[in-house]
């Protein structure tokens, strides 16, 4: 029996950052709930990114805003704003054009730093959190010699199928890959370089103790970048009442396991209150 969904995608007018540089996204549905979703290191939410995902997601009663973050995908290949905190404003800017006031925060890999300062910055409007391979709200060893090589590779269709391979449990389809380099090979060095630095500078760890956002945790039981003892100690450890739910992949999860993500995106959907 056919499982997947078919659904459209609308592309809406940008929202303006407070610099004024151009966010593009795309909404879905037009549910009471509001789910904001944001891509990874050289992904872009109008590419690859979500495709896997949407297939199996039920969007009954759901608003799903697809953002382009700052240098991506549709969105300005911006000179400048490559912070934790601009980023974060940049999606409140994308919530306030789609008229939307509270709303949850689903993010993978990178953009999991950006989701934990929306909800430490402006608690109100977030409704719940689902951190997907997340990045911690702490520095990561990341070198400056790593960036240049996943730079490289980003530029490279063998070398980017070798560096992605590192990262998962299993091959992903040829197909996928393809959009994968697409949108990581069109993504400027400016803004890979500026995410990267993002990633392993600035700490905010002492924060997250006073929230109180629903949170949960999807982890790669065979993720060697942010493995579960690692998502133990720097979220289920530092967020009130997080929880972790563990499937069989690596990194990649929404490309790995999109099924399994869209099962658990849901029913923490259904257990929120608000």
């Amino acid at each position: 029996m056919d499982c997947t969904y078919h659904i459209e995608r609308v592309t809406v007018p940008f929202a303006r950052a407070t610099d004024d540089f151009a966010i593009s996204y795309e909404t879905i549905g037009t549910g009471a709930r509001n789910v904001i979703f944001l891509h990874g290191w050289g992904g872009a939410a109008s590419g690859h990114s979500w495709k896997g995902l949407l297939k199996y997601l039920d969007v009954t009663g759901l608003t799903l805003i697809l953002v382009d973050l700052r240098g991506h995908g549709r969105s300005d290949q911006a000179s400048e704003g490559y912070s934790t905190a601009q980023f974060a404003s940049d999606v409140f800017a994308v919530a306030d054009h789609a008229n939307t006031d509270k709303f949850v925060v689903v993010a993978f890999s990178m953009s999991a730093k950006w989701a934990q300062w929306m909800a430490c910055s402006d608690p109100g409007r977030i409704t719940g959190q689902v951190l997907i391979a997340p990045a911690p709200a702490a520095e990561l060893p990341l070198t400056e010699d790593m960036l240049q090589d996943w730079l490289k590779y980003s530029q490279d269709r063998g070398a980017w199928s070798r560096f992605i391979r590192s990262f998962t449990k299993e091959d992903i389809p040829a197909d996928v890959l393809e959009e994968y380099f697409k949108d990581a090979s069109t993504t400027s060095p400016l803004a890979l370089a500026g995410t990267f630095h993002m990633c392993r500078t600035g700490e905010f760890g002492d924060r997250l103790k006073a929230l109180h956002t629903p949170t949960l945790v999807i982890g790669g039981a065979h993720d060697p970048m942010f493995p579960p003892q690692f998502l133990r100690e720097q979220f289920m450890a530092r967020i009130p009442g997080a929880r972790l739910a563990l499937v069989d992949a690596g990194h990649e999860i929404p490309l790995e396991a999109p099924q399994q993500m869209a099962a658990l995106l849901e029913a923490f959907l259904a257990g929120l209150r608000t």
